[in-house]
This record gives structure tokens, sequence and C-alpha cells, in this order.
């Protein structure tokens, strides 16, 4: 186990070490250095002493030990703490032992006893934690260890000896999605869906989670939340959710198999989404407002050089709009399908308010522009067919897939207050993937940005 500890008194931190040997000791003896630690890696452990100097030759002060506390509550929030403390120390920490839960306690100097105890203890977890196999079905990923933790963690807690990990998507943010199957234990062949991502994005996700999904769509198209796991993982966290059997495909793998069972999957979709747009009212919006729900002011500047079709004018023109909850990320992977054809949505770290057609609209374009599609249409969408795309007849001409593409798009249309709201949202989701040159064909996305400006434009009786 890595433990760092912060204490000026060499006597003590060796003390201590010695009775606690067999681990990884990081030895901190100011706030600086402490801070110059903490930036390296996260520790298992903290134990800090409360009254310690700021820097080499400094008077102790406890402000110097709250400011390490606070440093590591920051930086590693998953990182638990133990404060040595004084008798008449604790007082000023209260209120921060507290806030942190059980991640932070404190014990007296005279009872290190307890520090010796509660290190076994937790020594003693991780060591019952890397027990816990992680059996590889298809190529491993190279977790690291906080994230291998919060999966041991959860299968931990249900009494599991092996963890099935198969890869289901590997997001652009440090996102990572996997399905599981808990196995030797009393929760034998448990399914579960865990996104795996920085703390503050998992606790959104699940907020995300509470306020658009869970009971606001069909019972069944989505996963209900098992378990959110923050602590002993760092800066990570982990949401689970439990998943039915038999959902092995994603709606990329339907696709690429049958395009006619995969059309009837999306007007499936559509039907278990159906409750997010009974509550959508028309509003008179700018293109603007509709891009913003997807790329913010600052990050389209950032891409004008790009998409120099991305005008003031264009985004100032006014449009009638459905606006309702949407899932946010509906691309072919965040679909999985069983052998009966019916779909289950997954990750929820985008839920919220846009267009009513968003959600058909990406589903549509990520088989075009999401790096796990692969579907071979790059010869289709040769000599300018991208740009056509406001223009279904003649985009679809040839189309490989163009039953699945056609169900998008009605279900699009059909959800929309009217044609300007589909090709408005086809300008901001196709402009968003130019802010990922290293996964997506940048220059089909920002045709088919182009070729949604300009069919926008002409709509007004505008030059394209």
């Amino acid at each position: 186990m890595d433990i760092l500890i912060v204490e000026d008194a060499s006597r003590d931190s060796e003390a201590l070490i010695r009775r606690l040997p067999g681990h990884n000791w990081r030895i901190a003896r100011t706030r600086d250095e402490a801070a110059a630690e903490l930036m390296l890696d996260a520790p298992d452990l903290v134990v800090c002493d409360l009254r310690i100097p700021s820097e080499n030759g400094g008077v102790p002060h406890t402000d110097h030990g709250l400011a390490v506390f606070d440093d590591v509550r920051a930086r590693w929030p998953g990182v638990p703490v133990r404060i040595l403390s004084g008798h008449g120390d604790i007082d000023m920490v209260d209120e921060r032992l507290r806030l942190a839960g059980g991640m932070a306690g404190h014990i007296k100097k005279d009872n290190v006893d307890q520090l010796i105890s509660y290190t076994k203890e937790l020594a003693a977890e991780q060591t019952a934690l890397a027990a816990i196999e992680l059996d590889w079905v298809g190529p491993e990923l190279l977790l690291e260890k906080h994230d291998r933790r919060l999966i041991q963690k959860y299968a931990c807690a249900r009494e599991a000896g092996v963890v099935r990990v198969r890869e289901l998507t590997e997001g652009k943010s440090g996102a990572i999605t996997l399905a599981l199957t808990l196995i030797e234990g009393p929760a034998s062949a448990s399914q579960a869906v865990v996104k795996l991502n920085d703390r503050a994005e998992i606790l959104d996700e699940h907020s995300r989670y509470t306020a658009h999904i869970a009971d606001r769509i069909a019972i069944g198209a989505y996963t209900p939340v098992s378990e959110c796991i923050t602590s002993y993982a760092g800066a990570r966290a982990g949401l689970f959710y439990r998943l039915a059997d038999g959902f092995e495909a994603n709606l990329f793998d339907l696709v690429r198999e049958d395009p006619e069972k995969a059309a009837a999957v999306v007007e499936k979709i559509a039907a278990a989404t159906k409750a997010w747009r009974q509550v959508a009212e028309p509003k008179q919006i700018t293109v603007a407002c509709v891009r913003r729900m997807l790329v913010r002011d600052e990050v389209r500047l950032g891409l004008l050089e790009e998409a120099p079709w991305s005008t003031d004018e264009l985004e100032a023109l006014e449009i009638r709009a459905n606006v309702c909850r949407q899932h946010g990320d509906l691309h072919g992977e965040n679909v999985l399908v069983n052998s009966d054809l019916q779909p289950m949505l997954i990750d929820y770290g985008r839920s919220g308010s846009a267009t009513a057609s968003l959600d058909a609209i990406t589903l549509e374009m990520s088989a075009v522009l999401h790096p796990a599609a692969d579907l071979g249409l790059n010869e289709w969408l040769d000599n300018g067919r991208a740009e056509q795309w406001p223009d279904l007849d003649t985009y679809v001409v040839d189309c490989p897939i163009e039953p699945f593409i056609r169900a998008c798009r009605a279900w699009a249309e059909q959800v929309a207050v009217a044609k300007r709201e589909v090709v408005a949202t086809g300008y901001a989701y196709a402009l968003r993937q130019l802010r990922y040159p290293d996964d997506v064909d940048t220059q089909l996305a920002a045709t088919l940005s182009l070729g949604a400006a300009r069919a926008l434009n002409r709509s007004f009786g505008n030059a394209p």
C-alpha cells in the first residue's frame, strides 16, 4: 500500500514506519513537500500531522496541516485521510471531517494504536480487492489501478471472486464504459454496465440520470443505477447500472449485420422515449441556440477557421423547434440490443434539454462519423454526397444502410416542428464533431455541417 505521511518530527514518522512494515512510504515534512508529493500521484492513504511548517525552517502551525488536508480533498477526493492531532486542535477540522464523510477522520497523537489498526484494516481490504480477478472478453484495456479497484469493490460487495469484463465504449474525455458479469459468488452471472470517469463527471452523470432518465422513459429501455462508488479511488469514480441478460451487441453491430432490423430498433427507441416529447412545446429560437445545446460559444470561436460557414448571420436565423429531454449522446455504441431486437440505452453523461430531433440525428450521423461504426461507407459518401444530407432522397442513393438512415430521419422529422429544426440540429451535431480530429473524419463532418448550413440559408431565401 502506498502511504503518504506528512510529519515534521522524524522520530514519529520513523516509529510509525517500523510498526507498519511492507508498505511504500512517502515522507513529507512540510506543507510544500506534501503538495509536491500529491501532484505526483494519488497515495492509498494520507496520514497528516496537523501542526507542520509550511517549508523547511518554518514555524509549525495548524493552518499548514489544514492546507494539506484541503489539497488532498480537492486533488484526490477518493483518498482516505487521517489527521494526527493534539487534544486541543480537533475542533478546527470538525466541519471538514463532516463534509468528507467516511473518507477522513482524526486520531489523537497519543493513540497511535488506533492508526495502526486502521491502516492494517485498509491494507487487508485492498489485498482482498486485488485478489478479485478481472477476466477480459476480447481486447484487454490497461486500466489504471483506481479503475480496477472500483470494479473490484463492486464485485467484492457482491461476494464475486471473478468479473468477466467486456469493453463497450471508450469515450473521448477519459470515460470508459464496460459490461461486467459477476461470477463465482452469490451474485453469480449478475450483469452490469459500469461507467468509469473522473469523479466530477460521474457525479454529474448520476444527477442527469436522476433528473432525465429514471422513470421518465419506458421501463426496460434504460439501465437502472445499482451503485455509485467514489471512495478509495483517487479522483476517479464508477457508476454501476444493472443490465438484463442478453444485451451482448450494440446497434452498430446490428446495422452492419442487417440494416432492416436496425431500422426496426430505431422505431422502438422512438416509442420508448415518447414520454420525453409529450411535454415539448414549440419555441421560437435562433440557430445559435440550437448550436449552444451542443457546442459552447467559446468552442465555436475556436472552430471558425475550419468552419467558416458558421457565420453570425446563419446563427441569427430564427426557427421553430421542439425542446425537451434528450439522451444527448445516442450513438450506436450507446444502444445495446438483445436477440429480440429490444433496445437498451446506456451512458447518460450528456442527458438534458435539447431539440426533440437531436437523438435521432445523433443516431443517424454516428453511423458515418463515429470511429466505432466501421460500416464501410466511404465509397458511398464520395463525390460530395455528404453535402446532400438535408435532401434525404438524394443523400441515400446507393446507400448500403438506407433503411437505417431513413428510419432515423423519419423519427427526426416526426418529432421536430418542421424541417428547419432537423437541419439546424444536423448543422450543430456535425459541427461538434470537428472538436475530435483524432477520432472523427473531420472533413466528412465539415461537409455534413456545411450542407446543412447551406440548406438553412436557402430555406430563408438567402444565398447558400
